[in-house]
């Protein structure tokens, strides 16, 4: 397609360098919309280029078939660069889809990874959450109960004590009694 505008620019161009800076149908020879496309060539910068490069051609008396030949093959460059350029941008398009791809699979397998973590974890982990909880909770109770018993037996313990103190204390008084009252009953029978 591209190489179809050029030659059709440059048979514009043949025509443009005979024509006037301004001009019009009656002296160009050209119709109308002949005239427009050169003028909307003219806008361009490829198109000034070329018009000079026609001009420039034309004044230095040269065959514009050379000049057709020059611009030719410059279109063949440019396809060539054009070429280049989409080989260039398909490699690397290429390169991009597979690294979207890699990252989707990664994104995939995370995925399925975190809920795969959050199935064991509603299956296996929170009922063995529930669980250790209760067990913390009835351990935490017979705790309580077992210090409860503690505190309960200490004071019995200290209680039984102080009875324990209060009856030898009794007994040692009343085995003091004893061993003063024979000595004395000693004597009355002695006398």
């Amino acid at each position: 397609m591209r190489a179809a505008i050029v030659v059709a620019l440059l048979a514009v161009c043949a025509v443009a360098v005979k024509i006037p800076a301004h001009p019009t149908t009656q002296s160009s020879g050209l119709s109308l919309a002949e005239i427009q496309k050169f003028n909307a060539l003219k806008e361009t910068n490829m198109g000034r280029i070329i018009i000079g490069l026609a001009e420039l051609h034309l004044k230095g008396d040269a065959p514009i078939k050379r000049l057709i030949k020059g611009l030719e093959d410059f279109v063949e460059e440019l396809n060539q660069g054009i070429a280049s350029e989409n080989a260039a941008f398909e490699t690397k398009r290429a390169s991009h889809q597979a690294t979207i791809q890699a990252l989707n699979t990664r994104i995939g397998e995370a995925k399925a990874e975190i809920a795969s973590r959050q199935s064991r974890i509603n299956a296996v982990l929170t009922p063995r959450l529930n669980q250790a909880q209760s067990e913390i909770e009835r351990d935490s109770e017979l705790i309580n109960q077992k210090r409860a018993a503690l505190v309960e037996a200490a004071n019995n313990r200290e209680h039984e004590h102080n009875s324990y103190l209060e009856r030898v204390n009794e007994h040692n008084e009343a085995i003091t009694a004893i061993d003063e009252a024979l000595p004395l009953l000693n004597l009355s029978l002695i006398h």
